[in-house]
């Protein structure tokens, strides 16, 4: 019992002194708390942290999506939920629709910082090399639905569209096609081995954040 003596000592003190005792606790709670809130941890988690099994289905579509795009570097993912503004409305309304593509539009296009050398501001479309419109099947995909647009594969004129990734919490009709979505996802992808892309991709994710 080595640690015997010393808490014994421990608790006598906070015993006979115990408004001091609960004025340190109360102090240590509040630094913590304080020190949480003015410098919050960061997580950044990829696939390859340790927490995915090797033959996990998410790492055999990130190396397949590697080896399509040409094996440009490590993959960096952002992904984007929007929600209808009613509860009880549906991303996939015309006006709630268009919404969300005019965001995505508009954020893809907004200035990240200046960049010195190119004597000009860089984007999202500086970054995001051959994958910068991974989400225009979708869009266009909703347009030419006249029809009516299938779940989880839309077909259009002869041509499939797996859109199931971008819709959740959907309904559909009896032919198949979706009469509601309460979450629409979007993509954002990259590839690099650059730390300064890395640092501008970080400085663009929490640019959407705001």
């Amino acid at each position: 019992m080595i640690l015997g003596p010393s808490l014994g000592r421990l608790g006598y003190f906070i015993g006979n002194h115990s408004c001091i005792s609960i004025f340190i606790s109360c102090l240590i709670v509040v630094a913590s708390v304080a020190t949480l809130c003015l410098l919050p941890p960061k997580f950044e988690l990829g696939f390859d942290d340790g927490y995915t099994v090797p033959d996990a289905p998410s790492k055999a579509e990130n190396r397949a999506q590697i080896r399509f795009f040409g094996d440009s570097g490590n993959p960096w993912y952002m992904a984007i939920f929007a929600v209808p503004v009613h509860k009880d409305g549906s991303v996939i309304h015309t006006t709630e629709f268009y919404e969300i593509e005019k965001f995505y539009r508009n954020i893809k296009k907004e200035p990240i910082r200046f960049d010195k050398y190119l004597n000009r501001s860089i984007n999202y479309f500086d970054l995001c090399g051959q994958t910068c419109n991974l989400n225009e099947l979708l869009f266009t995909t909703y347009k030419l639905s006249f029809w009516g647009m299938g779940y989880p594969v839309a077909e259009i004129f002869g041509y499939k569209s797996n859109i199931a990734k971008h819709f959740y919490n959907v309904t559909t009709d009896e032919s198949g096609n979706i009469v509601q979505a309460k979450i629409a996802l979007l993509v954002f992808m990259a590839f690099t081995d650059d730390d300064d892309v890395r640092r501008d991709l970080g400085e663009f994710e929490t640019m959407v954040q705001k």
